[in-house]
């Protein structure tokens, strides 16, 4: 009677195991495709930091445009510290 109430908890287990090897693949996936990508430079049009409202504004109606976007979002913008962030 007692090894029947742990089926289940072994069960479960297993799916945690088979889940967490699902997502160790993906992330060494990931990693190994970041190591291969250059950084890219900003796009043109696009200027940092954002230090007024206008600034803002201007870099919203710039995103509307699906291209630029894009190479913004694949440039991998990685801001250092919070004074270059408008947060």
């Amino acid at each position: 009677m007692e090894q029947q109430m742990f089926i289940p908890l072994f069960k479960l287990l297993e799916e945690v195991k088979d889940t967490q090897r699902v997502h160790t693949r993906l992330l060494n996936n990931l990693l190994k495709q970041k190591e291969g990508v250059q950084v890219l430079t900003v796009p043109e049009g696009a200027v940092f930091p954002l230090n007024t409202v206008e600034d803002v504004e201007a870099m919203c109606a710039k995103l509307g445009d699906a291209e630029f976007n894009s190479a913004i979002v694949s440039s991998n913008l990685l801001f250092t510290s919070k004074s270059n962030c408008i947060f």
